[in-house]
């Protein structure tokens, strides 16, 4: 629903360029962070190192963020598969359409800590349809895993995110792409301005898109 943005715009064929480009580069940026942990470890005394070594890895985490019908959901697939990924959609966890903040408790609550921790992230999937939460689903621990949807960027979740992707196209585009889906456009009409509130609440006070490591326009 809000956060999904299941359709053809930007495109299977462009969305997979751009998530190579950016698998790419995370995955230089996994590596330094690897060199740093491995010279720190260096520097630790034996006993410490084998209490390092024996805890759970936790995995490497790429949040994208952005306005709904940017084109997230469609550029999160693209980069699971560039990256081998797990991937996590946040319209799985908002509460409704009074929900984003309530989503991003879910996020941090049934996703990030667990996956810090190294164990599989387990959430409860939201039933747009019934408006009620549904079966729990589980994701096993993975060394990357992707994040999508309007929240994973908030400051509840940055302690937990390797990577923030600001994902963004202008108002009309995404306007058309959200409620053009064949599937819940027309679901999503009524509810566009309510939606649109809570995201310019959010986007503005947790600075999402200033924090963002790496901006796309998917335009």
């Amino acid at each position: 629903m809000p956060g999904s943005d299941r359709v053809p715009e930007p495109g299977t064929i462009a969305a997979a360029r751009m998530a190579a480009e950016l698998g790419s580069g995370l995955r230089a940026g996994r590596a330094r962070a690897r060199t740093g942990l491995a010279r720190a470890e260096a520097g630790r005394t034996g006993a410490e190192a084998g209490r390092a070594r024996g805890e759970a890895c936790p995995a490497w985490v790429v949040a994208l963020d952005g306005p709904s019908g940017a084109g997230k959901t469609t550029l999160g697939r693209a980069l699971a598969a560039e990256l081998d990924a797990g991937l996590v959609h946040m319209d799985a966890l908002y509460p409704g359409w009074d929900g984003l903040l309530g989503g991003v408790e879910r996020l941090v609550e049934w996703v990030l800590r667990p996956l810090a921790a190294g164990r599989a992230a387990r959430w409860r999937r939201y039933d747009w349809a019934l408006e009620a939460y549904a079966e729990w689903r589980e994701l096993p621990p993975s060394e990357v895993v992707i994040v999508e949807g309007v929240g994973t960027g908030a400051l509840a979740a940055r302690p937990y995110v390797s990577s923030l992707i600001w994902v963004e196209a202008p108002l009309a585009i995404r306007k058309s792409r959200a409620l053009g889906r064949p599937e819940d456009g027309a679901a999503y009409a009524p509810h566009w301005d309510r939606w649109a509130r809570q995201e310019e609440a959010y986007f503005t006070a947790d600075r999402v898109r200033d924090r963002a490591d790496v901006i796309i326009d998917t335009t």
